[in-house]
């Protein structure tokens, strides 16, 4: 797993700067916050698999599963089961410094991060993309 698991440069016939997803597996998008912005967010990748700056194989969507963190426990389970199969919830306050280990491991575990978090956590996340090697 890293940022290019699964992915190879652009292939003739696709648009420059375009990548191809090879694999079979997910990409695993961590979807930090659970704010009224998260739904549609869950909804694009997940339940309509919207492809973002990827093009794919065959169908032309990539199979994704997202994984949304947030403290808000029910927020973020109801935002999980939006998308059956393809979208679970942890419960995490990234605000707790506690909680770092944890967040790294799960940035760790991912191949892109998107945070919509307060402005404020965005460079703590950051840094756990960059320790980690992972796309913010």
């Amino acid at each position: 797993g890293g940022p290019t698991s699964g992915i190879t440069g652009a292939e003739p016939g696709l648009a420059s700067g375009s990548v191809s997803v090879t694999s079979n597996e997910p990409q695993r998008v961590l979807l930090l916050g659970a704010g009224m912005v998260t739904a549609p967010t869950v909804d694009f990748l997940a339940v309509d698999r919207g492809s973002v700056g990827t093009r794919c194989k065959g169908e032309g969507k990539a199979p994704r599963h997202v994984t949304i963190v947030s403290h808000l426990e029910k927020e973020a389970a109801a935002l999980a089961a939006r998308a059956p199969g393809a979208a679970s919830a942890v419960h995490l306050d990234v605000s707790s410094s506690s909680a770092h280990e944890q967040l790294s491991a799960c940035v760790a575990d991912s191949d892109v991060v998107i945070s919509l978090l307060p402005a404020a956590f965005h460079p703590m996340v950051a840094d756990h993309c960059i320790k980690n090697k992972v796309n913010l």
